[in-house]
C-alpha cells in the first residue's frame, strides 16, 4: 500500500512516474534528474537507505532516465524563457506607467509655473528640474515603446531621352547639376562640310551624310 502509484491529475509527462516504476526507483530518478552531475554513483549514495550502483544502473536503463531527463530539461528551459518574456513585458508596462506619471508631473509643474509667472510670484521649482522630468519621461516612453521611426522618402530622377553613349549621359547629368544647357551628342556637334562639285555632305571625318 505504501508503494501505491498515484496517477497525476494533469497531462502525463515523460518525467512523471511510470506505471511499472516503483516508488524507490522513481525517487532515484528524481535524484538523478535534479542532480548537478547526473551520475549513478551520486544517486546510489543519496538514496535512503543507500543502494548499489548496479541496481541504480538497472533502473536507469529500464526507465530511460537519460531521455526523460532531457525532456525535463527542455520543459524547464521553456518555462524559464516564458518567465523572462513575462518579466520583460511587465517591465515595459512599469516603465511606461512611470513615464506617464512623470509626464503628468512635469505638465502640472509647467502649468503651475505659468500661473505663478502670470501673477508675478516666484517659482518653487527650477526650470532644470522641469527639463529633467520631461527628458526622463521621453526616455522611459522610448524604452517602453521603442524609438519613433522617421518617414523616409527616396528621390527618383526620371530622365527621358536617348544618349549616344555612357559618357554623353554623364555629361548631360553634370550639365544639369550646374544649370548649363545639356550637351548634344558628338555626331550632332561635328562640323559639316559641303562639296560644291558633287553636292554631297560629309562630316570632318569624311563620312558621307544623307541629304
Amino acid at each position: 500500500m505504501a508503494d501505491e502509484h498515484i496517477a497525476p491529475s494533469g497531462p502525463r509527462q515523460s518525467w512523471d512516474r511510470r506505471k511499472d516504476e516503483s516508488k524507490r526507483a522513481f525517487t532515484a530518478f528524481c535524484i538523478f534528474r535534479d542532480s548537478a552531475d547526473r551520475k549513478l554513483k551520486t544517486v546510489a549514495q543519496a538514496l535512503n537507505p543507500p543502494c548499489s550502483v548496479a541496481n541504480v544502473g538497472r533502473w536507469s536503463q529500464r526507465h530511460q532516465w537519460a531521455t526523460r531527463s532531457a525532456d525535463y530539461d527542455i520543459w524547464v528551459d521553456e518555462q524559464d524563457r516564458a518567465e523572462i518574456a513575462r518579466n520583460r513585458v511587465s517591465g515595459r508596462k512599469r516603465r511606461l506607467a512611470i513615464a506617464h506619471a512623470l509626464e503628468g508631473l512635469s505638465a502640472h509643474a509647467i502649468k503651475e509655473w505659468q500661473v505663478r509667472l502670470a501673477a508675478g510670484l516666484p517659482l518653487n521649482m527650477s526650470l532644470e528640474t522641469a527639463a529633467l522630468l520631461s527628458k526622463t519621461a521621453a526616455q522611459l516612453a522610448e524604452q517602453a515603446l521603442g524609438p519613433e521611426k522617421e518617414n523616409r522618402f527616396t528621390k527618383i530622377n526620371v530622365i527621358i531621352g536617348s544618349y549616344e553613349d555612357e559618357e554623353h549621359y554623364e555629361r548631360v547629368l553634370a550639365a544639369k547639376s550646374l544649370g548649363a544647357p545639356s550637351p548634344m551628342p558628338d555626331d550632332l556637334t561635328r562640323p559639316v562640310l559641303s562639296d560644291d562639285t558633287t553636292g554631297d555632305t560629309t562630316d570632318e571625318s569624311g563620312t558621307k551624310l544623307l541629304n
